[in-house]
């Protein structure tokens, strides 16, 4: 048994990927015998240990957590301050191994304090081989760099919830239903949800009963509501919801079109249901997702409206890549199947 202490900028129940990530990793440990601590800036489960704020605040806060816990494994996710954190808890427990992980491909603005952070890690991780690459360029990083895809449960979805789900939202009688998941926070990942907007029109010209979810929130919301305004309740913008799976039901197709990606859960999340799903040729959405359990497209509109409408017109098509998309969650992104690399990293393997 190992203490081990995740520091995370968001938990459950604030919505996301990172989220996400790190609920799934910590009850995998858990459930293998395992102390685990989640340190919080925003959302987390425990007093003490939650809401602990941002940037010089997070720091001190968790620094003071750490004291307490004191574990073997610090496991860093995302923001400079979470590794921050756990660098200054090195300083006086230098057996303490620590991790950090990148989830979103992004620079901070000070580059130079951060890599030195980043160099302080034994291990640094990346959802995806596109990330890595991208950022070992970009920040010139050395020593153990790992690719740490995300993983997800297998859960099944209430037939019932998300019948009434849907019935709210409008959805009796529609086809085809699509949907996308995701913040709306990232200028670029923005931008391929606008063009799937973009890409609904010719849908929508084949299927005029035909709706599109968009469920996530963020700052740049608006740039996808303006750009919806002229089709009325065929798009809606949901805001986020509790539990995505809810609304990826009810989906006829899942399309994530993005500019930019790690390698998204909500992805994960729908081959998981057994849903066929298409997705952008960006970041690491090609190192899960192909021909043999989905559909790759670039960003054109035309040739996503395209691609839509050819899967729509093929249900047994859809049918076998919807299948082949489970099976490749099952074998390869479920919290079980990550877990000895997990185990590697933190050292505990053997």
């Amino acid at each position: 048994m190992k203490r081990i202490a995740l520091l995370t900028p968001y938990a459950p129940p604030v919505p996301g990927g990172i989220s996400t990530f790190v609920s799934g990793l910590s009850d995998a440990l858990r459930q293998r015998g395992n102390d685990v601590s989640i340190l919080a800036g925003e959302g987390g489960e425990s007093k003490g240990a939650s809401n602990l704020g941002i940037r010089r605040a997070y720091v001190l806060q968790a620094l003071r957590r750490l004291r307490d816990v004191r574990p073997d494994i610090i496991h860093c996710h995302s923001h400079w301050y979470c590794l921050a954190a756990g660098v200054r808890y090195l300083r006086d427990n230098p057996n303490a191994r620590i991790v950090f992980s990148f989830h979103t491909t992004s620079i901070p603005v000070l580059k130079s304090r951060f890599v030195r952070l980043l160099n302080k890690a034994q291990i640094i991780t990346f959802v995806s081989a596109a990330q890595l690459s991208e950022l070992r360029a970009a920040l010139r990083l050395g020593g153990d760099l790992r690719v740490l895809r995300p993983a997800t449960r297998l859960i099944a979805v209430d037939d019932v919830e998300a019948r009434k789900w849907a019935s709210r939202e409008g959805l009796d009688g529609a086809f085809p239903v699509l949907v996308f998941v995701g913040p709306l926070e990232y200028p670029s990942k923005v931008a391929g949800v606008i063009d799937l907007v973009t890409a609904f029109r010719d849908v929508r010209r084949a299927y005029p009963e035909a709706r599109l979810l968009i469920v996530g929130d963020g700052s740049l919301r608006h740039r996808v509501v303006e750009a919806a305004s002229d089709l009325g309740n065929s798009v809606k913008v949901t805001g986020f919801v509790d539990d995505p799976r809810i609304a990826m039901a009810r989906a006829d197709l899942y399309c994530h079109i993005s500019g930019q990606e790690g390698l998204p859960t909500a992805l994960l999340e729908a081959m998981s249901l057994g849903l066929c799903a298409i997705g952008s040729r960006t970041g690491g959405i090609p190192e899960v997702l192909d021909a043999s359990n989905g559909v790759l497209v670039g960003f054109e509109p035309k040739e996503i409206g395209r691609t839509i409408c050819d899967l729509l017109e093929d249900s047994e098509r859809r049918e076998r890549l919807a299948e082949a998309a489970r099976t490749t969650i099952e074998r390869w992104y479920t919290w079980e199947t990550r877990m000895p690399q997990v185990a590697d990293i933190y050292g505990m393997a053997g």
